[in-house]
């Protein structure tokens, strides 16, 4: 409904994460280890290094070295090879300092009233919901114990029976299985 600008402003402190709630902080630990890299490298790259971090690998005293770190494991993330790190070791980083959660803001650029009002106006008066048609019987040849040789067994959908084709007496699943038929 509108247009929206968005500048990073920053990154939270590290007060600012441990005040939060256990709950908050399981969430982004949560969200930073099954976001999918197809959305973009930033929060994968965080999960990268706080791994490497576990694994002794990172800081390697390069800065190039470090970033050719993080992107093989990046590639090894892709292919669910990557360095193992969980929920605790992520809310660790973020507790220590390692890593920060980005702060961004939004800033409404343009705002489309006429769809809003459009979609406000329709929500009022939804259209009617189309009443689905019940699911027919169907017809499986089914081979019986009777002295009938093979009879023809209908499946009511609606009822969960096995009825034969000529209409007389219907079967339950019990029945079926002890032979009762």
């Amino acid at each position: 409904m509108g247009e929206y600008e968005w500048t990073a402003i920053g990154t939270t402190d590290v007060e600012v994460f441990r005040a939060q709630k256990r709950k908050v902080k399981e969430h982004w630990a949560d969200e930073l280890l099954r976001w999918k890299i197809s959305l973009g490298d930033h929060y994968p790259s965080m999960r990268a290094r706080i791994a490497l971090r576990i694994a002794g690998l990172l800081p390697s005293g390069s800065a190039d070295r470090d970033k050719k770190l993080v992107k093989e494991e990046l590639e090894r993330i892709k292919s669910n090879m990557g360095h193992p790190a969980n929920r605790e070791d992520i809310i660790s980083a973020f507790d220590q300092g390692e890593e920060a959660i980005d702060i961004t803001l939004l800033r409404c650029v343009s705002y489309d009233r006429t769809l809003a009002l459009d979609i406000e106006a329709k929500s009022r008066h939804p259209q009617p919901l189309v009443k689905r048609r019940r699911k027919q019987a169907y017809s499986y040849p089914y081979a019986t114990k009777s002295s009938r040789a093979q009879a023809c067994m209908v499946l009511d959908v609606r009822t969960k029976r096995l009825c034969p084709a000529d209409g007389s007496t219907s079967y339950t699943a019990p029945d079926i299985h002890a032979g009762r038929l």
